[in-house]
Parts: structure tokens; C-alpha cells; sequence
């Protein structure tokens, strides 16, 4: 499953997928090498595309442009390692390209890596007043009439609800509680 979340585009892999062996197979071989991924990126060099230099290519005069494969590579395959940027590309736009592909031009959150487990407060994170995500698609969706005030009606009764609030106050403590956990193993004792 593929979700789409601002500019970036997140893979799952549910329970439910027929052969999860096979996909992380196909992502491990897409990975693993620079000719897997330009193949499946740009098809059949020589053929398809033109190698120049070691992070550009071009279009053979052959190759219709307009007909020409074309995998949207922001959907999938880009990535820090193997990026190969068209070699008309304007030198601002490559250079700004090139800076975004860098590996030490990303920054990497703290908390990359961390993974939440509500086992500990599984009887506050079922409270059906929780301002989960999904109360929201009808406002992302434009399905209701006056956005602005119906969102502000349902997060001040939300307020004023004593107990959605000492359950999200439990929920943020145990939250913040493994994050510390987490980042103290990650990077150790700052303080």
C-alpha cells in the first residue's frame, strides 16, 4: 500500500499482503544496486536512455520524448544514493537537485526509529472521544459547511470533557516516557 503524506510518498506493507516475502525481495534487489535501480527507473540503457557521466542522463535522438517510458521516480525510486538527473537540466535547478539527494544535506529527526506502544495505556487510547485523525477527513474532504467554527466546537468540548482529558494527559506521559527511554539508548545521557 502506498500513502501519500505532503511530498512524500510512505510504502506499507500490511498483514494482509498475499507474499510480503516477495515485495521486500523486489525493494531489497531495487535497492541493492545502481543498474537494478536505473533499469527499473529509466528501462534499457543504451536503449531507452544514454549513461553520462556517473549522475546524468540523456534521451537517445531515437526515443520519441513525448512517448518515451517514464516512471515518476518521486513516487518510488529516488533516493540519496542513485538519483540521475537529466542532462539538459537548467544548473539551478540541478544544483538544487543535487542538494536534495545528498545524504548529509537531510536532516534526520531524533527520533527516527522510535516506535510508540500503547500497551500500557490501552484502556485511555479507547476512549471514542479522542480526537483521532479520522474525525477530521470530513473538514479535508470540504464536506462540511463552516469548517473554522465546527472545529472549534468539537475541540472545546473536547476540552472541557474531564475525562478525554486525564486519559490524554496518561497517553502524553506514557508517550514521552518511552521517547526519553528511546532517545537516552540512542544517544545517551545528555544532561
Amino acid at each position: 500500500m502506498i500513502i501519500k503524506h505532503g511530498t512524500l510518498y510512505v510504502y506499507l506493507l500490511l498483514p494482509t499482503a498475499k507474499d510480503p516475502d516477495r515485495v521486500m525481495k523486489f525493494f531489497d534487489w531495487l535497492f541493492t544496486s545502481v543498474d537494478n535501480h536505473d533499469l527499473f527507473e529509466l528501462r534499457i540503457e543504451g536503449k531507452d536512455w544514454i549513461k553520462i557521466g556517473t549522475d546524468k542522463f540523456a534521451i537517445p535522438s531515437t526515443v520519441n520524448p513525448r512517448t518515451a517510458y517514464n516512471f515518476p521516480g518521486h513516487e518510488m525510486t529516488w533516493t540519496s544514493v542513485y538519483n540521475r538527473f537529466p542532462a539538459n537540466a537548467d544548473p539551478v535547478v540541478l544544483q538544487q537537485l543535487k542538494y536534495w539527494s545528498n545524504e548529509t544535506t537531510v536532516y534526520v529527526r531524533p527520533d527516527t526509529g522510535f516506535s510508540y506502544s500503547g500497551d500500557a495505556v490501552k484502556t485511555e487510547l479507547a476512549n471514542p472521544d479522542l480526537l483521532k485523525r479520522d474525525k477530521y477527513i470530513p473538514y479535508d474532504c470540504g464536506m462540511i459547511a463552516d469548517p473554522v467554527n465546527s472545529i472549534k466546537a468539537m475541540e472545546a468540548k473536547a476540552r472541557s470533557n474531564k475525562k478525554l482529558q486525564n486519559d490524554m494527559t496518561k497517553i502524553k506521559a506514557d508517550l514521552q516516557k518511552q521517547l526519553e527511554t528511546f532517545l537516552s539508548q540512542k544517544y545517551g545521557n545528555r544532561s
